[in-house]
């Protein structure tokens, strides 16, 4: 009886045992697919005007205004992470990645996934190459007033304020603030000069 219990459980775990040599079978995978949906993703992230030939079409334009501030067309190029941020770092990266792929693998890649690969590389180098456009000007957002107001509060540097003041209108901090996130910190910049300006100690 015992052994039959044995028995019993062990042909019970055999098919689990066997799981994952039936996983590492590859056969049955369709790479194909794969690859279609992988370069589909990108067309899901992508920033500016959107062509005609979206096969995303339930996304729309976005990111229109993108560097209206400073006179400079910076539409185009993709997200990062589903939000509405353009990180031109991983960007670049994942360009470079999705470039080699194709010098490496372009030529087994089915005519119509390589026409999109190579649309989804140029979507984003057409961008890159927005952001230093001019001489000796590269073109990127970051957190640097909210930074020199905090350094302005840790080292009583006026050296902060003064940039915030020189900056200010070039860097969105004198827009209509409505929000503050992570996003968009002028709310609390404003409170940062604010409190530097009315209670200076």
């Amino acid at each position: 009886m015992k052994n039959n219990i044995i028995s019993s459980k062990l042909l019970l775990l055999l098919p689990l045992l066997l799981l994952p040599l039936m996983i590492c079978n590859g056969s049955y995978l369709n790479y194909a697919d794969a690859l279609t949906k992988s370069i589909l993703f990108f067309e899901g992230q992508r920033s500016g005007y959107l062509p005609q030939d979206q096969r995303m079409n339930w996304r729309g334009h976005s990111g229109l205004s993108d560097g209206w501030q400073v006179n400079v067309d910076l539409t185009g190029g993709y997200y990062d992470a589903g939000d509405n941020v353009k990180f031109n770092f991983p960007m670049a990266f994942t360009t470079t990645l999705l470039a080699w792929s194709v010098i490496e693998f372009g030529e087994n890649m089915p005519s119509a996934e390589l026409r999109n690969a190579l649309v989804a590389i140029r979507w984003s180098t057409d961008y890159l190459l927005k952001t230093v456009s001019q001489p000796n000007r590269i073109f990127v957002q970051d957190e640097l007033l909210w930074g020199a107001a905090w350094l302005r509060r840790a080292t009583q540097g006026d050296g902060y304020l003064s940039y915030i003041q020189e900056n200010r209108q070039t860097l969105g901090a004198d827009d209509n603030i409505d929000e503050f996130g992570w996003e968009n910190k002028h709310a609390g910049l404003n409170v940062l000069v604010s409190k530097v300006r009315f209670s200076p100690s």
